[in-house]
């Protein structure tokens, strides 16, 4: 479900549906209410459902497509009459509300409403955790369906430095993206030439020093590894 917001300029909602998040504001005065007391959306709950209703129907569904300046403030009518159907509210209050309701819609609908936002989400799926054998980071949506393979393994005390550098963190996923996971697709030509870039890489992330000649090691180390073992059933001896 839904839950209005309010706020000093009127009442806030929003939604992510489908990769996007979609967010309104409707400017409109509210009743005072003291610190730490219920607002209006939460002393009636009936209110709420119905403003929630309205942000479905014609903004999440983007129904008000359908509807041109004169239709759609009858399609409007039967929210109204369930607004000023509320109990336990002055009338005042809940006509104010719902103009204002209607005006925001006929302004998203005319193209000018500046608090009707739809805009595309980013899905984060960097991923820094610790694992038995230690460090590990790459990418959720890369890695589905192959969390039992290879993967390099960093000592645990670097956990708050790859977690806070976004840098470092972006030229691990790499790592483990582009090498470990496609290794044995690549050969070994073609992994030495991803490793030199790799390294040039770790170094643009203007690290401490010995940080930045343990993490070249380290990680060269442990492909020079993966990579032997992957590929040492193919040698004739």
């Amino acid at each position: 479900m839904d839950y209005v917001t309010a706020n000093k300029n009127g009442f806030y909602i929003y939604q992510y549906l489908n990769g996007k998040c979609i967010s309104w504001r409707v400017n409109v005065q509210l009743p005072n209410h003291e610190v730490g007391q219920p607002n209006i959306f939460e002393k009636h709950r009936d209110l709420e459902r119905v403003i929630c209703d309205i942000f479905e129907y014609f903004l999440l569904n983007e129904n008000y497509k359908k509807y041109n300046l004169n239709s759609i403030c009858d399609k409007y009518k039967e929210y109204n009459n369930k607004i000023l159907r509320i109990k336990h509210v002055n009338t005042t209050v809940l006509r104010n509300i719902s103009c204002c309701i209607l005006r925001s819609l006929l302004n998203i609908l005319k193209g000018i409403e500046k608090n009707y936002c739809v805009k595309e989400t980013y899905k984060n799926t960097a991923r820094v955790k610790l694992d038995q054998k230690g460090l590990i980071v790459y990418d959720g949506e890369q890695r589905k369906g192959h969390y039992g393979d290879n993967f390099i393994f960093l000592p645990y005390d670097l956990y708050e430095l790859i977690k806070g550098h976004i840098g470092l963190k972006n030229v691990l996923i790499w790592a483990d993206t582009n090498i470990i996971l496609k290794m044995k697709s690549l050969g070994y030509y073609r992994i030495d030439v991803l490793v030199k870039i790799l390294n040039s890489l770790i170094k643009r992330c203007k690290l401490d020093e010995d940080i930045e000649n343990f993490l070249i090691f380290t990680i060269n180390k442990q492909i020079t590894d993966i990579r032997f073992e992957m590929f040492s059933s193919d040698l004739p001896f």
